[in-house]
């Protein structure tokens, strides 16, 4: 289905007229450095950072206990829509097996940015992300728009049930609880894609959990649904900034469109956040998806050859994110820990559905399986042509 989407939404662009856009206020390029959401607070930065003052959102409090040996544990869940379930049963195996640590920061896209906030408020939020990703089906989460009303909106699906989830799901309560690890040194960062600027634009979640205000709490909610929009099939999402108390919109999108999965943005240091010496750090990446080619009869038609070219942008985007990550760790003198949908998963998921139920079931099953019997952890990213697991 998101394959399908996305080759509609390219023959869509090609066309002259195909949709009439939503009236919003566009932010002057000249400020979209200034801008900031939420009555000033500085809550974001971008995935390209190069300015060093902004290092302090997340580098310092994580740097604090860098002379001493506690460890330091980052989870990063990539984008993927159903095949979130894989990480799902993951989360759920570790924590079965009683080894699974309590994140210091936990980064999120798309998919991954529902995973993310309840890998990072703790285990016992596992129920939240077991039931998302093997009890719902398209019917729970999506409706189909008419034909008239597509060429009206951003969106060929109406995600009003998906969208009234997230916001019954945020709650002040939930929202205290993030604000609280916050306080506590550990960070949880979501990313969506900026569509204006083209940049992944990097939300630090527990800042904005602190604000404690209607506003932050709408905005926590936006992030999240920005994150998980697939472009054409769900809306993009406008969220509100200022500027010397003039407000504009930007448009926001799917975080997988800039990113398939991130831990930092792309300039930051993460070798003063661990002691090189004491090789306390350990940085864990959960790519919900499948990381290596495989064969697959490609038919000489529109739809399969889109679905198929934008299939291997996707894996391929995927992994430069993780061998970037992968450097980033070795350059931090840490300890790398990688997980992908292996070739041992060989179920076909139904192409007319974004959320097939049996599906998520088994890839659940085959993620759990995977931390369960010790089979998951690459220490490397898997070369093509291999299948090795190196503990």
């Amino acid at each position: 289905m998101k394959k399908y989407i996305y080759s509609l939404l390219f023959l869509c662009a090609s066309l002259t007229g195909c949709t009439q856009g939503i009236q919003h206020n566009s932010v002057p390029e000249s400020l979209t450095n200034s801008v900031k959401p939420i009555s000033g607070e500085m809550v974001r930065v971008w995935g390209d950072i190069t300015s060093e003052d902004k290092l302090a959102m997340v580098a310092e409090k994580l740097a604090q206990h860098r002379g001493q040996s506690e460890e330091k544990n980052m989870l990063a869940l990539s984008g993927g829509g159903a095949n979130g379930a894989f990480g799902a049963g993951v989360l759920a195996a570790w924590t079965e097996s009683g080894q699974r640590p309590d994140f210091d920061l936990v980064t999120g896209i798309s998919t991954g940015a529902i995973i993310s906030v309840f890998a990072y408020l703790g285990s016992q939020y596992d129920y939240e992300i077991i039931d998302f990703y093997t009890n719902y089906t398209d019917s729970d989460l999506f409706r189909k728009k008419s034909l008239f009303s597509i060429f009206h909106s951003t969106s060929l699906l109406d995600i009003e049930p998906f969208e009234q989830m997230v916001r019954d799901t945020i709650t002040p309560e939930l929202l205290s609880k993030v604000a609280s690890k916050h306080d506590s040194g550990k960070y949880l960062l979501i990313g969506t894609t900026n569509l204006d600027t083209q940049r992944l634009s990097v939300w630090n979640m527990g800042a904005i959990a602190k604000i404690g205000s209607v506003a932050s709490e709408q905005l926590f909610e936006n992030i999240i649904l920005a994150s998980t929009a697939v472009p054409g099939a769900m809306p993009a999402v406008q969220i509100d900034v200022m500027y010397n108390g003039k407000i504009y919109q930007e448009i926001h999108v799917d975080g997988g469109v800039a990113r398939q999965v991130f831990l930092f943005p792309d300039s930051w240091d993460i070798s003063s956040i661990a002691n090189r010496n004491q090789n306390n750090l350990n940085i864990y990446v959960i790519r919900n998806g499948e990381f290596l080619p495989h064969w697959a009869q490609t038919e000489m038609t529109l739809h399969s050859v889109a679905a198929r070219s934008l299939d291997t942008i996707i894996k391929y985007q995927g992994r430069s994110d993780v061998i970037q990550i992968y450097q980033q760790s070795l350059a931090a003198g840490g300890k790398f820990f990688f997980s992908h949908i292996d070739s041992g998963f060989q179920i076909e998921k139904d192409p007319t559905l974004q959320f097939d139920q049996y599906y998520m079931q088994a890839l659940y099953q085959h993620g759990y399986h995977l931390m369960e019997t010790d089979k998951l952890w690459h220490r490397e990213p898997p070369i093509f042509g291999t299948q090795k697991i190196n503990k």
